[in-house]
């Protein structure tokens, strides 16, 4: 069970900061792999679809790890 922040449940808590940081990867992807480039014009290839899937998979997960320890040193202090 995550815990509550002021009556809201702590998007990075120990449960869910892999979700949060998921959520935010692919967020990113459709954003910055399928929306920017098809109003700008350019091709959308698998290979770049596949490329943009792996790296903001880990950018997100990167995003939610860090947000979990900022979090938690926020906690402590």
């Amino acid at each position: 069970m995550s815990k509550s922040f002021y009556g809201i449940k702590e998007p990075f808590s120990k449960e869910n900061w892999m979700k949060s940081g998921l959520v935010y990867g692919a967020m990113m992807f459709v954003t910055m792999g399928i929306i920017f480039p098809y109003v700008d014009g350019e091709e959308i290839t698998l290979k770049n679809l596949a490329f943009g899937l792996i790296v903001w998979a880990l950018a997100g997960l990167a995003f939610g790890f860090t947000m979990k320890k900022f979090f938690d040193k926020q906690k402590s202090k």
